[in-house]
């Protein structure tokens, strides 16, 4: 009777257990906003920086150099959460050795601000340089866009172009190799630069500044043609530009005209502007929306293999509530995008390999100071590390042809003997 209980009790958690994994609330996401901060001109302190930008003050946290003190003019996010961006070459102060005389596209770890990778200076098919002003990411596509700076005077062809005005150029970047291939400019922006950045349904806003300023447009991706524009009104321009991902709200930095450098939302439909905060004596020449800004490491024990699940949860405890979550291939790095507010981090392993976690018998585990606050602003929040203990698995090696014909061979003598048996009887 105890062992039928027994029995009972861990179905019934079985069940509870799947339950919960597939009746929890729908998902919550947001984003943290990073930005970077061009040369050193202007008296603009602490040069090519990568920050996470305060999106309800628009204090900034540095967190690295990673060119080196370079300036950096764009940066953007592709969907999987990786961050790009883009060296200025006109900056013979923070930067006086800029190897080749072009813009590099280089790859940022979002959690430090390092370098991850140099993926090499901008050239197009015929090994024409260009310098690069802003960037972003096409939704859907995940093809890298690229808008030509008003200074890209490099080369003899600059950009690969006649003539000295390549600003507003826009065009495609390969983020493999930095390989660049020019779409078009609509003739009215001359020789503009700002800001650029696709919105999650496609559509391509750009702020321009020495030309045409004073405007937000949007923009066909294909030609670069301009489709509407709507004028601002502060009739200035910015130099940076985003998209919140979560609710569609432009954040401008860097009104270029009025040497302004606070961040601001803007209106596209009105062209109001409404002022965020000021990041101080820090030039934020562009922003972008990355990756998470809660992280940790999954540590894990035993034998058993399968992706981890790590899930925030926003009620009384793990499983409660609403919550976000995040899987990655095996034990490492993870992070996880979230409003402010408390928090339980948790985290399981898919053993069973069935999609799905915490089934009966999978580890799983919580952050052991539960609950994490996210502060104001969504600022990162680090060390959220979880160990998970899995249960030694049982090994059960499958008979070769070897043995299969040894265990076929005992039964049909077994079943023999008992017939050489049975006819002695009689006998």
């Amino acid at each position: 009777m105890k062992k039928k209980s027994q029995i009972l009790v861990k179905a019934n958690t079985f069940l509870v257990m799947v339950a919960l994994a597939l009746c929890l609330p729908n998902y919550v996401q947001a984003q943290t906003m990073y930005g970077v901060s061009g040369g050193s001109g202007g008296g603009y302190s602490n040069p090519g920086n990568f920050m996470s930008v305060d999106q309800s003050s628009g204090a900034v946290t540095l967190l690295g150099t990673p060119y080196g003190g370079c300036g950096l003019s764009g940066v953007a996010t592709n969907s999987s959460g990786r961050v790009y961006a883009v060296t200025s070459i006109h900056d013979s102060t923070s930067c006086p050795t800029n190897p080749d005389g072009t813009s590099h596209l280089i790859e940022i770890n979002p959690s430090t601000g390092a370098m991850i990778a140099d993926i090499g200076p901008l050239y197009d098919a015929d090994g024409n340089e260009c310098a690069i002003g802003d960037l972003s990411f096409q939704p859907g596509t995940d093809i890298l866009f690229g808008l030509a700076a008003n200074q890209s005077n490099v080369g003899s062809t600059r950009c690969g172009l006649s003539g000295i005005a390549t600003g507003g150029y826009l065009l495609t970047i390969n983020t493999t190799n930095g390989r660049y291939t020019i779409i078009g400019r609509d003739p009215s922006f001359s020789n503009s630069n700002g800001g650029l950045a696709f919105a999650p349904n496609g559509t391509l806003y750009f702020t321009p500044c020495w030309y045409n300023i004073g405007y937000i447009h949007t923009l066909n991706p294909a030609n670069a043609q301009i489709l509407t524009s709507q004028a601002l009104g502060s009739g200035d321009c910015y130099m940076g530009l985003t998209v919140r991902p979560s609710d569609g709200t432009i954040f401008g930095s860097y009104r270029y005209n009025n040497d302004d450098p606070g961040i601001y939302t803007i209106n596209p439909t009105t062209g109001a502007e409404t002022l965020v905060g000021n990041p101080g004596n820090i030039l934020v020449h562009d922003l972008t929306f990355a990756g998470g800004n809660v992280s940790g490491t999954i540590t894990y024990t035993g034998t058993g293999t399968g992706p981890i699940s790590i899930a925030a949860f926003d009620g009384a405890g793990c499983g409660q509530g609403n919550y976000t979550e995040v899987w990655i291939p095996g034990p490492g790095q993870y992070s996880l995008s979230l409003d402010p507010g408390t928090y339980y981090i948790c985290a399981c392993r898919d053993t069973n390999h069935n999609g799905t976690c915490p089934d009966s018998g999978e580890p799983s585990s919580g952050y052991n100071s539960n609950p994490v606050i996210v502060p104001a602003g969504g600022g990162p929040v680090t060390g959220i590390n979880i160990s998970l203990q899995g249960q030694a698995q049982r090994t059960e090696s499958i008979p070769t042809m070897t043995e299969w014909g040894m265990i076929i061979f005992i039964i049909l003598a077994g079943i023999g003997s008992v017939y050489y048996l049975r006819r002695q009887r009689r006998a």
